[in-house]
This record gives structure tokens, C-alpha cells and sequence, in this order.
């Protein structure tokens, strides 16, 4: 799941948004749950429709498993999103 997820990030930092989503999703469906969870929140960070992106934050904030694995690997930005799309119910 590592060097998935690592194929998966190096797709995101050369700009390829779309690819690095639809290898994001495939972790977050047969990862182990830790590479899952980061799985989902870097695949809605990826997404070009920010509606799309934020409900799929929204759907992580509802999901207490998520929030047990995600919030200590947040950077600063992605918790804020996290706690934005939380208010947002």
C-alpha cells in the first residue's frame, strides 16, 4: 500500500489531478484502513470540482473511523477543511 500510495502522491505533485484522484480512490477501496483514510482525503484534495471535494470531506467528517485514523496526519489546511466540512451539516 506504500508505494501505492506514494505513486499516487508523486501523480498529485506533477499536476496530474485526475490520475492522482482515480489512484487515490483505488487505495481508499483495498487499503488497509490507515492508507485508506489518507487515501480519501488526498483524493477529494485532487478533485477539480470543489463540490465534489468538499462533500467527499463531508462524508470523511461523518465518519468516526475516519476521524480516529486522519487527524493526526492532517497538516494545518486539511484539518481546517476537515473542520469546515464538519460545521457544514
Amino acid at each position: 500500500a506504500n508505494a501505492r500510495f506514494e505513486a499516487a502522491v508523486a501523480l498529485a505533485n506533477e499536476g496530474k489531478a485526475a490520475e492522482a484522484a482515480a489512484a487515490f480512490d483505488a487505495l481508499a477501496k483495498d487499503a488497509p484502513p490507515g492508507y485508506a483514510a489518507l487515501a480519501r482525503l488526498r483524493a477529494a484534495e485532487t478533485r477539480p470540482d470543489r463540490v465534489q471535494a468538499l462533500a467527499e470531506l463531508h462524508a470523511i467528517a461523518e465518519d468516526a473511523k475516519s476521524k480516529i485514523l486522519l487527524v493526526p496526519h492532517m497538516n494545518e489546511s486539511q484539518v481546517a477543511a476537515y473542520d469546515l466540512s464538519a460545521d457544514l451539516k
